[in-house]
């Protein structure tokens, strides 16, 4: 099982290794090259763009997790929950 994260795709790569130092994140952090996260369903009420920014789906394409900031700990305990299924 992998844990990637996505970014837009024209996101300034400067800004994503800007991410990853301030936040301590050691996934991979890939290009949404394929507009992925426009594909992804959303519980009723809730918009995929521009808000919420952040996104954690399991391995079936569930979505479990959308915040509009990101919280490095509380991530990494939902990802570990996560691989742990």
């Amino acid at each position: 099982m992998k844990v990637i994260g996505l970014h837009p795709a024209n996101e300034p790569g400067a800004l994503v290794v800007d991410f990853r130092e301030q936040t301590g994140v050691t996934f991979r952090l890939a290009p949404d090259e394929l507009d992925t996260l426009s594909q992804f369903s959303f519980p009723d009420g809730v918009s995929g763009a521009p808000y919420p920014r952040d996104v954690v789906v399991d391995k079936d394409l569930v979505v479990r997790s959308i915040k509009s900031s990101f919280n490095p700990l509380e991530t990494q305990e939902l990802i570990d929950q996560l691989l742990a299924e």
